[in-house]
């Protein structure tokens, strides 16, 4: 494992944005269909419904993750959770810094 991700936090990075993004590729989760169709949309009211399901999804998945994140950290200093470096962009996440 450490062979191919480098560090705990690698893995862990790398883990989390598949969950976030449901697989491994490298785009943002703006630039995904689900929130690509929430922008078009022109309805405010579904628009802001798909946006809601669209982040309490992605929070219920990742939420054992941020968890596992956090633990880690305790114990190891390069562990520290980051929306920084994920592929999921600061901008993605309301509650990223």
């Amino acid at each position: 494992m450490y062979s191919a991700f480098g560090t705990k936090r690698n893995l862990l990075q790398q883990l989390m944005d598949i969950v976030i993004g449901g697989d491994d590729a490298d785009v943002r989760v703006v630039d995904r269909p689900e929130p690509q169709a929430a922008r078009q949309e022109r309805d405010q009211r579904v628009q802001l419904a798909m946006f809601a399901r669209g982040v309490a999804r992605r929070i219920e998945a990742t939420r054992p993750l941020d968890d596992i994140l956090r633990s880690a950290a305790e114990v190891d200093v390069e562990s520290a959770p980051s929306a920084t470096t994920s592929n999921c962009g600061s901008d993605a996440l309301p509650w990223a810094p």
